[in-house]
């Protein structure tokens, strides 16, 4: 009896099936790896974020220390108020990171 006629018996056919009709399996496809910092296991992005917190500390500082300068000296502000928008700035820069974390979070956040 040919396997593929159709069989009006109830009997259950099991066909053999030999190794060399299988088709092969496709190649599996290893996974991208990430790029590395001088064959170190931290990812390249480290880089990137290291150097963009070296450059806002370094321009904070900087501003910091001519601040009171700018304002005494070129603006011709009392000593009061220099150190009084002096100590505002050095505030608001601790401050906003909190802000924009909570709007972030809570309004523009991807989990509302």
């Amino acid at each position: 009896m040919n396997p593929f006629q159709k069989n009006d018996s109830k009997e259950t056919l099991f066909l053999p099936v030999s190794t060399e009709e299988v088709p092969p399996r496709p190649p599996s496809f290893p996974e991208k790896p990430s790029p590395k910092i001088c064959g170190s296991n931290y990812p390249l992005s480290i880089v990137f974020i290291v150097v963009n917190e070296f450059c806002e500390r370094f321009s904070y500082y900087g501003m910091k220390a001519v601040l009171t300068l700018y304002f005494l000296y070129f603006l011709h502000w009392s000593e009061n108020t220099s150190t009084s928008v002096y100590h505002a700035f050095s505030s608001l820069c601790y401050f906003t990171p909190i802000l924009g974390a909570a709007i972030a979070d809570s309004w523009l956040g991807k989990f509302k």
